[in-house]
């Protein structure tokens, strides 16, 4: 198919020594919401996930097309993770060596609301690239300088070029998975980083992805699911250094990587290694723990989901989040039968209808009016703060994996 590109060597290190660990069939894109409840030729990709056993790295065989995979682009970074950006960005300039007039770049930045956070510590030079146009517009509407476009190194260059000053601070947050071509990523940032400079990344961790059975994770949009093993040895062949890793809650548990020139870097912290020895003590890179999470675990959790289904009070049942996740969830535990809508708090979504299916998304007024009996709490990875915001609903929730 012209619009899917398979590799038959890890993207990473150029091995061709891969093996299959997850098939999940084909699945429609997570963020191409429909516009009607007809599904008649909805676009639809295999989700095969390697394992390279040179470097460690999992990735997906196939590739989607970027005109194919963002064309109709629903995502925008819930107002929720504004606290998590908000802690991101206050961190980040008391750690690093930045000052007020340093260049801050954002690499697929979304709406924006990361470098909004910077804008309101006082740094003004703060650039995000976001190659979604209605997001980029957000982007724009929050007050930021947004440059419509991917970030390559011919990008990275003209922005050099337009006053000479190179970035004290790159990030790229929870895109560095969606990248098919990360070495030309990681060239641009070369181009564009100063000598004193550092790249930060967030993204979903593998490791804790596996653990918490968050398989919802493997989808299109996510080429990579990242780990420390395989990363270390990326970067280094790049003349960089990861000097510190964090974790924290988002998407059910994810890192923070700060990266620097490998020739400035005068240390590396022990939470590298740590972790590094913590995956390879679990089992991360042994075919029979995935094996494992398909034929049991995540066999029990399906079976335990529609327990609690059958078992619900008479009365409609309705999905609250539509976020990427929940797509293969609902394909691989059929789900749709049960699910008579779905509720979304962002505009962007309400009035489509979910990726595969003849669910449409509603709004959370619509919801509360409505008052189901029962709701499946699809952005699980905000369970608790949903529950919360919605405290005088007496339904039964339902939260996958749990």
């Amino acid at each position: 198919m012209d619009n899917i590109k398979t590799t038959n060597s890890c993207r990473l290190c150029d091995s061709t020594d891969i093996i299959e660990i997850l098939n999940f069939s084909n699945v429609p894109l997570a963020n191409n919401l429909r516009d009607s409840a007809d599904s008649t030729g909805e676009f639809r990709a295999p989700l095969r996930v390697f394992q390279c056993k040179n470097c460690g790295s999992h990735q997906l065989f196939d590739e989607v097309a970027p005109d194919i995979l963002f064309k109709n682009y629903n995502y925008s970074s819930p107002p929720n993770l504004q606290k998590h950006f908000a802690e991101y960005a206050d961190t980040t300039t008391r750690v690093l060596p930045i000052k007020k007039n340093d260049l801050i770049v954002g690499i697929g930045g979304n709406n924006g609301l990361l470098e909004v956070e910077y804008k309101k510590l006082g740094f003004d030079n703060i650039i995000n690239i976001e190659p979604a146009g209605n997001i980029a517009k957000i982007s724009e509407g929050n007050g930021i300088e947004t440059i419509n476009e991917f970030f390559t190194p011919n990008l990275a260059e003209r922005i050099y070029k337009y006053d000479y000053v190179k970035a004290k601070l790159i990030t790229c947050n929870n895109c560095f998975a969606h990248i098919p071509d990360l070495n030309e990523i990681v060239e641009g940032v070369k181009i564009l980083l100063d000598p004193q400079g550092y790249f930060v990344f967030e993204n979903a961790y593998w490791l804790n992805t596996i653990l918490n059975l968050d398989v919802g994770q493997v989808y299109a949009e996510h080429i990579y699911y990242h780990s420390i093993k395989p990363l270390k040895q990326f970067f280094n062949k790049h003349g960089l250094t990861i000097a510190e890793v964090e974790l924290n809650n988002v998407q059910m548990g994810s890192f923070r990587i700060y990266v620097t020139w490998t020739k400035n870097c005068g240390y590396q912290s022990s939470s590298v290694n740590n972790l590094i020895k913590l995956e390879e003590d679990f089992g991360l890179y042994k075919e029979e723990t995935y094996s494992n999470l398909l034929n049991v675990k995540l066999h029990e959790s399906h079976v335990n989901l529609l327990e609690q289904l059958s078992s619900n009070r008479p009365g409609k049942i309705a999905l609250y989040g539509v976020p990427a996740k929940i797509v293969l969830l609902i394909q691989y535990f059929g789900l749709e039968k049960y699910i008579d809508y779905a509720v979304e708090e962002s505009s962007l979504k309400v009035g489509k209808f979910v990726p595969g299916t003849k669910i449409e998304i509603k709004s959370r007024e619509f919801w509360v009016n409505d008052d189901p009996a029962t709701t499946i709490i699809g952005a699980y990875n905000f369970a608790n703060d949903i529950k919360k915001k919605n405290y005088d609903y007496y339904g039964k929730w339902i939260i996958p994996f749990e």
